[in-house]
């Protein structure tokens, strides 16, 4: 992270490198609620199991962003990253 003082204004620059990887929903979102899922890194082993673990995997919180399409997917992803990085400077 690189702070910069300008007169009264301090400027904050954060720079990430992140890889997504976006998969087909197994079961076409019945349980992710989307055709797409988009991940921060790799992608969890539960969501390519069986019908129990993956409603059960699916029935807590996830970190991913979900779509009918990729582009929707990686969007979604974003807007969640957004609030959780906006949660830090709060």
């Amino acid at each position: 992270m690189d702070i910069k003082q300008n007169g009264l204004e301090a400027v904050r620059t954060v720079v990430l490198t992140l890889t997504i990887t976006v998969i087909v929903d197994r079961y076409g979102g019945y349980y992710s609620g989307g055709v797409f899922t988009a991940w921060p890194g790799e992608v969890p082993e539960a969501v390519d199991d069986g019908d129990i673990e993956c409603m059960e995997f699916w029935s807590k919180p996830t970190f991913c962003g979900i779509g009918d399409t990729p582009d929707v997917a990686i969007a979604d992803l974003y807007r969640r990253m957004n609030l959780k990085i906006g949660d830090l400077y709060t």
